[in-house]
């Protein structure tokens, strides 16, 4: 094909000046490329910086609640021996800090899972990046991390859930809710114990974990509808 070009030179000018204007958006959109990437790698590194953090919170915890249950069968051991109305208190005392550590080792254990899933997500989105995917094509790696990110929200929800009523007010929960809780928190300790070692808990272990956690959502969700309808009535 042959370019018509005009008596003035107009029409090469024209064309010269379609090339500056496309290499011009070509560096455009590469400075816009970096500035995403460095922003990106700056969001990966502070995930990366919250999620050790967060696993050096969870192991003080879990050391925590470990001497607490040490105590705990110490003092009840005394009590049982003893027979001592002092010691009997002591025990019931030393029970109830053992719970409540217990309750925190698993909150700051679930907290460190999501911090640990949100530094793989942010480093799969600094990947996809740097290999020039568009925003709405993510790779396969940041898909299943979401995914990952998604589900440690939910287990999160168990030990930490969001504070959806007006301040001063305790969440509704019925009784076969509570139970629901206990067991999806039961079944979130050995997965929990996996992690804190390496690894990622048996296929058995997650997938109780992931059924206790939709029965207690569930019953959640329904708790809240039943508050809302009494709310408005």
């Amino acid at each position: 094909m042959v370019l018509a070009v005009s008596s003035d030179g107009s029409g090469t000018r024209s064309a010269a000046q379609a090339a500056i204007d496309a290499q011009a958006a070509a560096r455009a959109a590469e400075e816009l490329r970096r500035q995403a990437e460095a922003a990106a790698k700056r969001a990966a590194e502070e995930a990366r910086r919250q999620a050790e953090e967060a696993r050096k919170q969870a192991e003080a915890a879990r050391r925590k609640a470990e001497e607490a249950r040490k105590a705990a069968e110490a003092a009840e051991a005394k009590a049982e021996k003893s027979k001592a109305e002092a010691d009997q208190k002591e025990a019931t005392k030393a029970r109830s800090a053992s719970d409540a550590a217990e309750r925190d080792a698993l909150k700051q254990e679930a907290a460190s899972n999501l911090k640990d899933k949100q530094s793989t997500l942010a480093d799969a989105k600094l990947d996809d990046i740097r290999q020039r995917r568009a925003d709405n094509n993510p790779s396969e790696a940041t898909r299943a991390a979401q995914g990952e990110v998604d589900a440690a929200q939910k287990m999160n929800a168990i030990f930490d859930p969001p504070a959806n009523q007006p301040k001063g007010q305790a969440p509704a929960t019925s009784p076969g809710t509570q139970d629901l809780l206990d067991k999806a928190q039961k079944a979130a300790k050995p997965v929990f114990k996996a992690q804190a070692n390496g690894g990622d808990g048996t296929t058995e272990q997650k997938a109780a974990l992931n059924a206790s956690m939709t029965d207690w959502l569930q019953a959640a969700e329904q708790d809240m509808r039943k508050a809302s309808l009494k709310a408005i009535a």
